[in-house]
């Protein structure tokens, strides 16, 4: 506390507010991912897939359009 110029209580206040911040910040994260999830698995219950071979293709092309960015002068 004394290195930071602090008192204990502000250093335990600023602890706190980091730590609700914290918590905030995986519960909206988490919020998210599932979200994601839930539109994945109504994508595939409605059919709307994509083949290994689309996703490797795709996969390639990505690649292909990333390495070319960065040797690019």
């Amino acid at each position: 506390a004394k290195a930071r110029d602090r008192s204990g209580a502000q250093l335990l206040r600023d602890f706190m507010r980091q730590f609700v911040q914290s918590q905030q910040d995986a519960a909206a994260h988490d919020a998210w991912f599932r979200e994601q999830v839930q539109i994945g698995i109504d994508s595939a219950a409605a059919g709307e897939l994509l083949s290994a071979e689309e996703v490797e293709a795709e996969a390639e092309a990505w690649r292909a359009e990333t390495l070319r960015k960065i040797s690019a002068p």
